[in-house]
């Protein structure tokens, strides 16, 4: 994500801050704890109203609340919360006087969506300026993060800035600078630039939770870039940003990882109607191993995924997304893309999520969410490929030699295909004989002794759960092709989903097998594993045939002694939210010093949580799930496939992995030691399992 604005690095500005509520790693303050209103007051700073309550940790509007507020002021400040509503509210910010808050601090509009936003609409600081699009979610959970600098004010709305306001622009009292008049008093480049945060009770239902804060200190000046956002210096972090053709990803040193490319060159020799590639594709040293659109081949394109025949009968057609059109037709097919989004950035790797439209015509036939993981690994970037392909009607992928992911390596130099038994010297395949293509293999590498001299490669690796794959790998065409259709066509019924993930290591020097293998490894180690053996030293509390030793209760641990809707099916615990009336604890109580180790298995937009000493840690469809956890999508099996879990918690704080993947650094746990582990009653199917705990000595 990108803003046109951008601020002096966040972490400079980080200050102590003392309240009630811990700090966490991150900067971050808990402003709402999920139990009690202790950190808030009313308007004159008295007890807040008993029209607030607390509910599942979630902030409610009763009839009759009035407004609520920080008892803490704050100045500059990243303010990120969700929030649902029935109707009109309000998150008000830097107000000096809550008592006249409407002429004393800004107000973001919280609202149900509308056709055309306006200054009063969800997202709008109110009466003064419109959302630059209108992004809220009708009766479902928005994230918004407000960001305050001095004059500089910018609010995301479900991952898409919509804010980017300088407060020194409205320099007239009742005037805004597009000429119109607004209600305040006082030009709002006077208002006070700190003040008290607080949420508006106008009437109708709303609910916020997960209202966290990160005090910044005084001096940033100017703009806010979507990295910045994510977290962290920009200077030292990979950042995306836009060109003339697509999303550029640079690695923290500055040089290019690859161009995710949405737009085709205006002059160029691409032959298919699609571009949604990686062109170019670097090595850390800055060359660049793939091609675009050569002359032999030009409807090849960077690394892509498509096929050259697919059958749908409601589009009346085959179609052919590759580009080559021999077998089907390319007119009116093509992959357009929606959106390019970075999800999370750090000094480490980049995660970013891309969503396009497969489409006949103005029919769509598939719906792609991509996410792609991009990391270093000393002389070679590591790229992972997350693919969720769910088709808008019945569709087939028919038999054939090639298609799918497709690698199109530089053909200027001399290049050989290595595998993990080494220099791999077969049969050219035929691109119309199936039975011609490369066996199986972990990973096949196409690495080049370019005319410069230099030695560069691209890897790609085959994920154990991806379908029976045969390779493609045509010498002369200088490809890496991993077909899962030359064993046989693949159907994909309407609403369900295809997962294919790849790993491609762009290496300088020679192939890196010892890399390679390690990454390898790292699949095998949580792909696919049913045979589960308790590990010693770790205690299970689930027994796969009964729920002894759990009991219902509220999420404060209050126990209501029902478990309705919980109930053991094969071996696992399985939540039917619509008949659960409480959520599943388990008697045994843990320290602050233990691992926790489990499975889960989530239905399509499933929702769930974990709680950890009355924290929650939030488990769901990640790849189909709100944005403030879609940064654990690109680690995650799809819905109804089991994910592996672990906690690793050292004096309350875990290193939390998915899948064997590192997805939080420094969570930190709640203060409730006293309460044993808490599975959540929320939304959706949801299954647990192999639930274990090993005490750290």
């Amino acid at each position: 994500m990108i803003v046109k604005r951008c601020m002096t690095v966040l972490s400079l500005f980080m200050v102590a801050f003392a309240t009630g509520a811990p700090a966490r790693d991150d900067g971050f303050i808990q402003l709402f704890n999920g139990e009690d209103l202790s950190n808030w007051q009313n308007a004159g700073g008295g007890k807040p109203s008993t029209g607030w309550v607390v509910e599942d940790s979630v902030l409610v509007r009763k009839p009759g609340a009035g407004m609520i507020w920080s008892k803490e002021r704050f100045g500059n400040f990243v303010l990120d919360l969700e929030f649902k509503t029935e109707g009109n509210s309000g998150i008000f910010f830097r107000t000096d006087n809550p008592e006249d808050c409407v002429q004393t601090g800004f107000e973001m509009q919280v609202y149900r969506p509308v056709k055309k936003p306006g200054k009063h609409s969800c997202g709008a600081i109110y009466d003064t300026l419109s959302p630059s699009k209108e992004m809220t979610k009708d009766g479902q959970w928005n994230h918004v993060t407000i960001t305050a600098v001095d004059n500089n004010i910018s609010i995301v709305l479900n991952g898409v800035q919509i804010i980017d306001m300088d407060l020194s622009r409205w320099t007239e009292p009742h005037k805004n600078p597009d000429g119109l008049n607004n209600k305040f008093r006082t030009a709002l480049k006077d208002f006070k630039r700190e003040g008290h945060i607080g949420f508006q009770d106008h009437g109708a239902p709303v609910w916020y939770r997960n209202i966290r804060i990160k005090p910044l200190r005084t001096g940033a000046v100017s703009g806010i870039s979507g990295s910045l956002l994510a977290g962290g210096d920009t200077g030292r972090i990979f950042t995306l940003a836009p060109d003339s053709h697509g999303m550029v990803l640079k690695a923290p040193d500055g040089h290019t990882v690859f161009r995710y490319m949405t737009k085709k060159p205006v002059e160029t020799k691409l032959a298919a109607n699609s571009v949604c590639c990686l062109y170019p594709l670097n090595t850390p040293s800055g060359e660049r191993v793939v091609d675009f659109a050569p002359s032999d081949h030009p409807h090849h394109r960077g690394v892509f995924l498509a096929w050259h025949s697919i059958t749908a009968k409601k589009a009346k057609k085959k179609a052919d997304f590759w580009g080559w059109g021999a077998w089907a037709p390319t007119e009116g097919r093509r992959i357009k893309n929606s959106s390019v989004r970075l999800l999370q950035a750090d000094s480490e790797r980049a995660t970013l999520e891309v969503c396009n439209d497969w489409l006949v015509g103005n029919m769509k036939m598939i719906d792609e969410i991509t996410f792609i993981v991009a990391r270093q690994e000393k002389s070679a970037h590591v790229v992972d490929l997350n693919y969720h392909l769910t088709p808008a009607m019945d569709v087939t992928l028919d038999k054939t030699a090639f298609g799918g992911l497709c690698a199109k390596a530089r053909k200027d130099g001399k290049g050989s295909y290595y595998s993990p038994s080494g220099l791999t010297k077969l049969p050219n395949p035929h691109h119309l004989k199936p039975e011609s293509d490369w066996p199986a293999a972990d990973w096949y590498d196409y690495t080049m002794k370019l005319n410069s001299g230099k030695t560069v490669g691209v890897a790609v690796l085959d994920h154990p759960a991806n379908p029976p794959t045969t390779w493609h790998n045509l010498g002369p065409i200088a490809m890496l092709n991993p077909c899962i259709v030359a064993a046989g066509p693949v159907k994909i019924n309407k609403g369900q989903t295809l997962q294919l993930r790849y790993r491609l290591v762009v290496h300088d020097g020679p192939t890196p097998v010892k890399l390679l293998k390690r990454l390898t490894d790292e699949w095998r180690q949580h792909a696919g594993a049913e045979r589960f053996q308790l590990e010693p030293g770790f205690v299970r509390l689930d027994n796969g045939k009964d729920l002894t030793g759990w009991f219902g209760a509220k999420w404060s641990g209050e126990k209501t002694g029902d478990r309705t809707g919980w109930s053991v099916v094969d071996g696992a615990i399985h939540l039917d939210s619509e008949a659960a009336r409480s959520h599943l604890f388990n008697e045994k109580t843990y320290s602050k010093n233990v691992i926790i180790r489990l499975q889960f298995r989530a239905g399509r937009v499933a929702d769930s949580g974990l709680c950890i000493h009355g924290r929650q840690f939030q488990v769901r469809d990640y790849p189909n799930s709100l944005p403030d956890t879609k940064k654990y999508a690109p680690f995650s099996n799809r819905p109804g496939e089991w994910n592996d879990l672990e906690l690793d918690i050292t004096d309350g704080v875990a290193v939390i992995k998915l899948n064997g993947q590192v997805v939080e650094k420094a969570w930190k746990l709640g203060a409730a030691a006293d309460r044993g582990l808490g599975l959540q009653r929320e939304l959706g199917e949801f299954d647990f399992r192999y639930i274990r705990l090993k005490e750290k000595k």
